[in-house]
């Protein structure tokens, strides 16, 4: 974020200049207000605030049957027969000495949900062309109504680190195949078949449980998001003097949200019965375009017949953007937004 405030600083003194410049070499010309009517060019930086970014941690899948590579459930007969359709298992390595070998770990603790620390405001640009029709008295100042498009672009990035405690176990159990030759893995059965049966209850269940306290998750990420935001709507420009206007506007303003999120999550027990559970390294990506709508307002000081230095403000809302993976799941609060503006207006 420095280097995008220092962006935004040179910005600023260069529209300065620029704008001291311009007006210097134009003293002794007298201002046209009527000649603002026509093409219009806008350029500025724009500060933008109250953009919110959250993860969290989807829970493990649990109850009883349910395990992290398979499953063993009560199909549509139910539980009177003992045995069941409605199993899988991920791997034949998981079929030994004729029975069918499940595992999970239970209560790995989570960072549930966590804010992201969004470094406010982010610092863009924005450019925008328009037209302005010919001027009309609105209480005796001369107003122009006109049509713009527009286009700006804003960034960031932010580290997350988080290391939830809590005390994990890990189950290993049993079930008995009957027999079967199973289906090739992985594999997932149906609760109405038609499917080999095996046993609904397991032969035998084994719990080694971490010493309290002492799971620990780790949890380091990074998460980068690129704003581009377009927008197109009626205007209206009233002038207050001579050299001052304000310009109001109001219209549709899509955003397209390219995010990504890389991660790296390992799960560590200070009891060393307890078996290692591999560590996830991830890298995810979405882009999604998000609808939404904007009013703004500029305070405009002309320079010449041709060229206004301009501050300004608007509102922006859009649709919340999220997307993840089965572990974790990323929200962009896109919402209501405010941006604060500064730059030129080029008249043609």
């Amino acid at each position: 974020m420095k280097h995008a405030s220092l962006r935004f600083r040179s910005a600023f003194r260069a529209f300065v200049i620029s704008g001291l410049a311009a007006q210097g070499a134009v003293r002794a010309q007298d201002l046209d207000v009527a000649n603002t009517s026509g093409w219009f060019v806008r350029v500025g930086a724009v500060a933008r605030f109250n953009v919110k970014a959250s993860i969290t941690a989807i829970p493990r899948p649990t109850g009883s049957g349910i395990y992290d590579d398979g499953f063993v459930l009560p199909d549509s007969g139910g539980t009177a027969s003992g045995t069941t359709w409605n199993w899988g298992y991920n791997a034949a390595s998981q079929i030994e000495d004729g029975q069918l070998v499940l595992k999970r770990f239970n209560d790995v603790p989570s960072f549930g949900q966590q804010d992201v620390n969004v470094s406010n405001p982010l610092l863009g640009g924005e450019i925008t062309g328009g037209y302005q029709f010919s001027e009309f008295q609105m209480r005796k100042k001369s107003a122009r109504f006109g049509v713009e498009l527009g286009a700006g672009y804003f960034t960031f990035s932010e580290e997350m680190n988080f290391a939830p405690v809590g005390t994990a176990s890990h189950t290993t159990a049993t079930y008995g195949i009957g027999g079967i030759l199973p289906p090739i893995a992985p594999y997932a059965g149906t609760a109405t078949g038609p499917g080999p049966l095996i046993n609904l209850n397991p032969g035998s269940s084994t719990d080694v449980r971490d010493n309290p306290g002492g799971t620990t998750t780790s949890f380091q990420g990074n998460l980068e998001a690129h704003l581009y935001n377009l927008r197109i709507g009626p205007t209206l420009e009233v002038d207050l003097s001579k050299r001052l206007s304000v310009v109001v506007g109001a219209g549709y303003a899509p955003v397209y949200a390219d995010a990504r999120l890389e991660y790296a999550e390992a799960v560590t027990f200070s009891n060393p019965a307890v078996p290692v559970l591999a560590p996830i390294r991830a890298d995810l990506g979405e882009s999604k375009w998000r609808l939404g709508f904007y009013g703004e307002i500029h305070l405009n000081f002309r320079i010449t017949n041709h060229i206004d230095a301009f501050v300004g403000g608007d509102f922006q809302y859009n649709s919340d953007f999220t997307f993840g993976d089965s572990g974790h799941q990323v929200k962009l609060d896109l919402g209501a937004t405010y941006g604060t503006k500064i730059g030129m207006t080029f008249r043609f």
